[in-house]
């Protein structure tokens, strides 16, 4: 009998990792191509987008506004470390709060949503990969953070960088979620004819073994 006693709770990131089915709708190509539409939105006012696949490897570099990398709170984890590790929710869910502070990691967890510099996409992600990077480049600093399956391996790297502003997303799609299903170059493809034309931003698309340029777009008019 199911009681109040035996109802198992999944917390991150068990809670994606053994549903993925009620975040990207399977685990076969429609789920991957969901996830990757996701991701494509998450950079804020983006104005180029660099994306490079090789099976279960995907790694995306968008010219764009940065992540911000200050604390939110003394003593409270750096927001990029935030968006990537758990979207939570305060139950009230006021309208009235704000962007970060709807990713409060001590507030009891209700559901994941998208919303303003809180991209979901990127903790989905995140839980469904063995092994993710994750770089915000912003005023001359990269700040550099890497985990495995959905944790942190180690703090935040900052470090001096002269690439421009943006968000730059590395990952290698977990096997034990995805035994038989990689990215496919026609999905991503079609997927980012769209995003150029509906967002005018240049895209590029990339084998990881092809050396020339397989695919631009520009959505400039």
């Amino acid at each position: 009998m199911l009681t109040k006693n035996n109802i198992e709770v999944l917390r991150w990131p068990e809670a994606i990792r053994r549903r993925p089915e009620m975040y990207i709708r399977d685990r076969g190509p429609l789920g991957l191509r969901f996830l990757a539409r996701e991701l494509f939105e998450c950079p804020q006012s983006p104005r180029k987008l660099s994306v490079v696949i090789e099976g279960a490897k995907f790694e995306m570099l968008a010219v764009s506004a940065p992540v911000a990398v200050e604390p939110r709170q003394a003593g409270k984890p750096i927001y990029l470390i935030e968006v990537a590790s758990g979207m939570h929710v305060p139950l009230d869910d006021p309208s009235s709060i704000s962007a970060a502070e709807i990713l409060d990691l001590q507030t009891k967890p209700a559901v994941f949503r998208r919303a303003d510099f809180a991209p979901s996409a990127i903790a989905i992600a995140n839980a469904l990969s063995s092994e993710m990077k994750l770089v915000s480049y912003r005023a001359g600093v990269a700040t550099e953070v890497r985990f495995m399956r959905g944790a942190p391996t180690s703090d935040a790297i900052m470090a001096p960088s002269t690439s421009e502003d943006g968000l730059e997303i590395a990952l290698v799609l977990d096997l034990e979620i995805f035994p038989n299903t990689s990215f496919s170059f026609k999905d991503l493809a079609a997927e980012l004819r769209d995003f150029a034309l509906r967002r005018r931003v240049c895209v590029e698309l990339r084998h990881a073994n092809a050396r020339d340029l397989v695919f631009a777009m520009t959505g400039a008019v």
